[in-house]
């Protein structure tokens, strides 16, 4: 839930902002352009300035719409995709928590996982919290999500591409976090996995630079700290 759009108030076109009031209340507000701030008197003039989700008590249950749920002017609640493209619906992307092998092992079979790789497996992680590696990313999804944030269409799940431009402001827009003192600025995981022709089993991603894009994979122990994920959303 991230702009006003997401409460029902399709022509507003501003962010949503989350607030604590001082008794504990936590809030998502948004604002409709068109009230305008008296300077003198610091009246607000017009009709339905704010929407508002608001939990009366804060972090605690049962977090539940007519009890502890209040809301002004909202009129429907969503999407549930944090960012929408080539037709899918993807989930806010995340930094995951690493799956020891012991872990791993637990729920290999539930989450289609067919290696545990080693201790700190951040893929593994991946594919725990987003419930499934059916839910992970595609190469292909990563494609379209490097065509968008590149401004290009030549990208496509295997190629590698150079001479782009990242545009920061959709990368931030999309919700990836940007490393600039690494040699990438970030890699995403992929659901895709396969032995390599020299042999080792290997998890691929894409890699994201200022000005290319190519193909990641790891295929020592199938783990990285700062590689992130984003999960589709069905």
């Amino acid at each position: 839930i991230k702009t006003a759009k997401n409460f029902g108030q399709d022509d507003w076109d501003t962010d949503i902002i989350g607030v604590q009031l001082a008794n504990g209340t936590t809030g998502l507000i948004a604002y409709n352009p068109d009230c305008k701030q008296d300077p003198y008197s610091n009246q607000i003039n017009g009709t339905s300035c704010l929407a508002m989700l608001y939990d009366t008590d804060g972090f605690k249950n049962p977090n539940t719409s007519g009890k502890d749920l209040r809301s002004i002017n909202v009129s429907k609640l969503g999407s549930v995709c944090a960012f929408e493209l080539g037709g899918t619906c993807f989930g806010t992307p995340f930094a995951p928590t690493p799956l020891t092998v012991a872990e791993c092992e637990a729920e290999k079979n539930k989450l289609g996982i067919d290696y545990c790789l080693s201790d700190y497996n951040y893929w593994a992680g991946a594919v725990q919290q987003c419930g499934g590696i059916d839910k992970m990313a595609s190469m292909a999804q990563l494609a379209e999500i490097a065509n968008y944030v590149y401004n290009t269409t030549n990208i496509d799940a295997g190629t590698q591409i150079t001479y782009l431009t990242l545009d920061y402001d959709r990368v931030a827009e999309l919700g990836f976090s940007i490393n600039e003192t690494g040699t990438s600025l970030f890699t995403i995981w992929s659901r895709e996995t396969k032995f390599g022709i020299t042999g080792g089993y290997r998890i691929y991603g894409r890699v994201f630079f200022k000005d290319n894009t190519g193909i990641y994979y790891n295929g020592t122990n199938g783990f990285s700290n700062d590689v992130q994920a984003v999960c589709i959303i069905q």
